[in-house]
């Protein structure tokens, strides 16, 4: 709600500062006063179009600025985190909303929300949700259809049920797009699909090397705990594999002449001087030196571990020698099939033929979401089953707003007889709708009979400012627990009226601003909030 208004250089208007409370204010004075003012001030920090006729003479701009209270606002304060406007320091508590008009044509007026530079969009936005002026101003929502069906199904419960059609009606349209997407682009779906057969065949004829690494990429997917999947799921790729073996065989007889050489060095039965002799000769010397000299314990310990390892490497390397291959046939196969690999691989535009059993996985699951957007007769059944769900929801939600139609019809126009408007009736129109809609088969309009002999007429085609406000209060009146704007301003709602009249409408405002006080749905939420330009004492 409103918490404070601040004018300055605004029209005729010096410097003002104005507090606000939950509940009825009347706002009073003779013609000429200034209530206008404010009400026009107040629609600036709204959106409204600004003039430089509004800085006061003499003056290079106006300020307006209004704080709200939203803690009981949270679809303000989700619109503000969405826009990043929100305000950290109060919490989301305080929305503070500035508006700058300038005296200068050549300037344009700006508007500031939380401190943040905005546009005059996101303040109407935001003030929709905020302020509802009724009487004879341009800003009264309740002229909008869809406002008018948003007020209907949330005052007759039906919200629920609205989203449920809503869902079904999203689910509808999104089988409704595949399908004709599908029938639109079969042509171009079978030439992409011949194109895909031709690659697949393609990369089949390098045989294991896509078709085994994509089965073992899909297991290590699927089984990421397996101890096989570890080993088979190791950092060397298939491609890393025939490379590290083609570099093998091609210096097989170089690592196999140089590991004889230096098994000779380490071990040679017909020469004395080897390392493995020397190394022992060493380790019986110094073992011989320790019963005279303990200090000699940790060379001892040293050359023992030397031995050890030497004998091990010495194992190790003749079972190398013992077991290397030369095998030149291998090599010139190895060769080949990496030639053929990045032959491939330029093919296709890839990096290295590393990528290639990646992209024959990418190939086969592009052609079974082909084959499944082709399946024309799936979709259609999917379509017919979307919206078989959303007729019968649909079906339901046109009986229950009909039966709330009647109801609130009646509840209305009571309510407008009381105010001056003994002839006024008021009544929920439901229009059909000829295609699904996301809020089900027809629109909400809210219509007027017998002003002044009309037939029933759209509330916004009704002439008269008073007649609006008062209709306005009657409908408020009766939906105001379900209300989605926090404040309410009525503009002369007492044109045409007096005596008892005039009371019974101040006792409607004061049920309006108390409306919340008593409601089970909004316990936790404060009083409406209602600001009413009047000349009447009763009111």
């Amino acid at each position: 709600m409103l918490l404070q208004l601040d004018i300055e250089n605004f029209i005729i208007v010096d410097k003002l500062s104005l507090n606000f409370e939950s509940g009825f204010t009347a706002i009073t004075g003779e013609t000429g006063a200034g209530k206008s003012i404010l009400i026009d001030a107040i629609s600036m920090t709204l959106g409204d179009k600004a003039e430089t006729s509004m800085v006061r003479e003499n003056k290079e701009k106006a300020t307006i600025s209004a704080i709200f209270d939203i803690s009981n606002l949270p679809n303000v304060q989700q619109y503000l985190i969405e826009n990043d406007l929100n305000d950290s320091d109060s919490n989301n508590k305080q929305l503070i909303i500035r508006r700058i008009i300038f005296s200068n044509s050549s300037s344009k007026s700006k508007a500031y929300i939380n401190a943040n530079l905005t546009t005059i969009s996101q303040l109407k936005t935001l003030g929709e949700m905020l302020v509802d002026i009724h009487g004879q101003h341009a800003h009264q929502s309740l002229l909008k259809n869809d406002l008018q069906r948003r007020l209907f199904d949330s005052h007759s419960e039906l919200d629920d049920l609205v989203n449920n059609v809503s869902n079904s009606y999203k689910n509808w349209y999104k089988a409704k797009i595949e399908l004709e997407n599908a029938e639109q682009n079969s042509l171009y779906i079978e030439q992409e699909k011949q194109t895909i057969t031709w690659q697949l065949n393609d990369l089949k004829e390098l045989g294991d090397f896509v078709e085994v690494n994509n089965k073992n990429n899909k297991n290590n997917k699927n089984n990421k705990n397996n101890e096989n999947n570890e080993k088979n799921n190791s950092n060397i790729s298939a491609w890393q594999s025939l490379e590290n073996e083609q570099i093998k065989l091609s210096h097989s007889q170089n690592l196999l002449d140089t590991s004889q050489f230096v098994l000779h060095l380490l071990s040679n039965e017909n020469d004395d001087s080897n390392c493995e002799n020397l190394i022992h000769q060493a380790v019986n010397n110094i073992s011989n030196l320790l019963e005279y000299d303990s200090d000699l314990n940790e060379v001892n310990n040293l050359l023992l571990s030397i031995q050890n390892e030497l004998t091990e490497s010495i194992a190790m390397l003749r079972h190398y020698c013992d077991n290397i291959e030369l095998d030149p046939n291998r090599l010139n196969d190895l060769n080949n099939q990496i030639e053929k690999l990045l032959t491939v691989s330029r093919k296709y535009k890839l990096q290295s033929p590393e990528q290639l059993p990646a992209y024959y996985e990418n190939l086969q699951n592009r052609y079974e979401q082909l084959n499944q957007s082709l399946d024309i007769q799936t979709l259609k059944n999917n379509v017919e089953k979307h919206l078989l769900d959303y007729e019968n929801k649909a079906k339901i939600l046109t009986q229950k707003r009909q039966q709330a139609a009647q109801k609130m019809s009646v509840e209305v126009s009571k309510i407008m007889q009381k105010l001056a408007l003994v002839d006024g009736k008021f009544i929920v129109n439901l229009i059909p709708k000829s295609q699904p809609t996301t809020h089900g088969n027809e629109d909400i309009e809210f219509c007027i009979s017998g002003l002044a002999g009309q037939e029933f007429r759209p509330l916004n085609k009704v002439v008269s400012g008073g007649e609006l406000s008062r209709i306005s209060l009657a409908i408020q009146v009766l939906t105001a627990q379900n209300a989605y704007v926090p404040t309410l301003i009525f503009d002369e709602v007492d044109v045409g009226i007096g005596g008892s009249v005039a009371e019974i409408v101040g006792n409607l405002l004061s049920e309006l601003a108390n409306s919340n006080k008593n409601s089970n749905k909004n316990s936790n939420s404060k009083n409406c909030q209602i600001l009413c330009i009047t000349h009447l004492a009763q009111v």
